[in-house]
């Protein structure tokens, strides 16, 4: 009711230390349909499969529409219309799986509020019955002292204090997406473990046998190339006794950059229903660290892995690749660092290619992909090398 035209924002504080970061001010109108607030999730009654929440109506609507879609998905939002009270149950979603909510409410007439924050909720423990299930451990406080991702086991046989390994550590360094990634580390000392372990949560494998189901992940080594990288992944029949493991794949990360592995599990005939991967001592200390483990469908087309670079020249430097399946064909693309477009190469048939006409003392980025038929997959993560410099032909050089 006063004549000031100005908003202003004050701090109001009696502790020592007083941080806010405040982004994205919008002033408008008051709107005739306010947006819900609170939402609260209902522990009583979510499960595994289940989230059901409630929420604060904006004003006196007496409809709402919720839509919720898993966390990190790039897919459209679910849609749940016509509520009439201020609660939902959304059923038949996947254990262990982040979902975002919203909701807005429905005033009559066409009139809707805009949605309300979106809030992030979670299905319980229970087997994992849909794919892909994904895990990126952004969620999750980090720290040898943090607890556990939910749903998951460690096991650690260190004799010492050092029976913290794996756990969820913070660095943009290590972690492929976002923060967070999964630190395993295996001294050679003796109060550190001779094995440790993480197990997934379990797969429902009535309706996923596992002969049906891969694993992906993205790995990497330490920066230091004296230390080794080594995991193994295998399947468990109790997530709790490490002598149910039975090892599937080694998976040795190349690189102090991160590179996507696969294991599929087609060949394997057991009863277990736990994919558990398993960090063992060696005769160096064993550093890797897992980001964005997915549970998927089993791929035809698989990624190459392994992309290095050998035989720099001054206008030339050669590359090379692991296939990641059967494929006999590939797609090689490279650039200069500074260039926008990429120059592709299609039709490669062996898994070393050599790349000519190139300009020396230049940086250079390379990528392959793999084609099967008609199918093809993403392509790897760029390497880079530089072309050498050409050899001095008049003196003085400046």
């Amino acid at each position: 009711t006063g004549i000031g035209n100005y908003i202003a924002l004050r701090q109001i504080t009696t502790v020592t230390n007083y941080y806010y970061w405040i982004d994205d001010f919008t002033v408008d109108l008051i709107p005739s349909c306010l947006r819900p607030t609170n939402l609260t999730i209902d522990t009583a009654n979510t499960n595994s499969t289940t989230i059901a929440f409630s929420w604060t109506p904006g004003g006196n609507e007496t409809g709402w529409t919720v839509e919720y879609r898993e966390y990190n998905s790039e897919g459209a939002w679910q849609v749940i219309a016509g509520l009439s009270t201020t609660s939902c149950i959304i059923p038949n979603l996947n254990p262990v799986t982040n979902y975002y909510v919203r909701v807005k409410a429905d005033c009559g007439a066409g009139d809707e509020s805009d949605y309300s924050v979106v809030s992030l909720f979670k299905t319980e423990c229970g087997e994992i019955s849909q794919l892909p299930w994904k895990e990126d451990f952004e969620l999750y406080p980090a720290g040898s002292s943090a607890l556990f991702p939910n749903c998951f086991n460690r096991i650690n046989d260190a004799s010492g204090t050092y029976n913290y390994y794996p756990y969820v550590y913070n660095s943009t360094t290590y972690s492929y997406s976002g923060l967070k990634s999964l630190y395993f580390y295996a001294s050679t000392g003796s109060d550190y473990a001779n094995n440790q372990y993480t197990v997934l949560p379990a797969i429902n494998t009535a309706i996923l046998p596992l002969n049906t189901v891969q694993l992906s992940f993205f790995a990497r080594k330490s920066s230091t190339t004296s230390y080794l990288s080594q995991c193994i992944v295998g399947i468990m029949d109790n997530p709790n006794d490490t002598a149910t493991f039975v090892p599937v794949a080694t998976i040795e990360p190349y690189s102090a950059t991160h590179d996507e592995y696969f294991v599929t599990f087609e060949n394997y005939q057991g009863t277990g229903k736990y994919i558990a991967i398993k960090v063992q001592k060696l005769s160096a200390y064993n550093y890797v660290y897992l980001d964005d483990i997915t549970i998927n469908t089993i791929q035809s087309c698989f990624r190459p892995t392994n992309l290095s670079v050998a035989n720099l020249s001054q206008n030339s430097i050669d590359i090379s690749w692991i296939q990641g399946g059967g494929e006999t064909e590939w797609e090689v693309a490279y650039k200069a660092e500074n260039d926008t477009s990429w120059i592709v190469v299609p039709q490669v048939y062996d898994t070393t290619f050599s790349v000519t006409g190139l300009n020396p003392a230049t940086t250079y980025l390379f990528k392959v992909k793999s084609i099967c038929g008609t199918e093809e997959t993403d392509y790897t993560n760029s390497v880079e090398a530089t072309t050498l410099c050409l050899p001095l032909t008049t003196i003085p050089y400046f």
